[in-house]
């Protein structure tokens, strides 16, 4: 087995490990972020649920402009006749 750990390891062992325990420390913290964000502790301003309704506002309201344009087109091509 330490034949093994040694051969994947190309001998760094302590160097394998402390790699290994940064990204788990840093796993741990992000999923204590998330659980923040999830349980409501950490509140961030771009999650909050008034972002989204003024941009659905936003987008209602150059979809409305650009069925304006469309009908703007349409009658100016009745009145050429084409």
């Amino acid at each position: 087995m330490e034949d093994l750990v040694d051969s994947l390891t190309r001998g760094n062992v302590s160097q394998v490990q402390t790699v290994l325990a940064s990204v788990v420390a840093v796993l741990s913290a992000y999923q204590v972020f998330l659980m923040a964000v999830g349980f409501g502790k950490l509140q961030l301003p771009f999650l909050k649920s008034n972002a989204a309704s003024l941009d659905s506002t936003e987008l209602r309201e150059r979809e409305e402009r650009m069925e304006e344009r469309l009908e703007e087109r349409e009658e100016r091509r009745e009145e050429r006749g084409d």
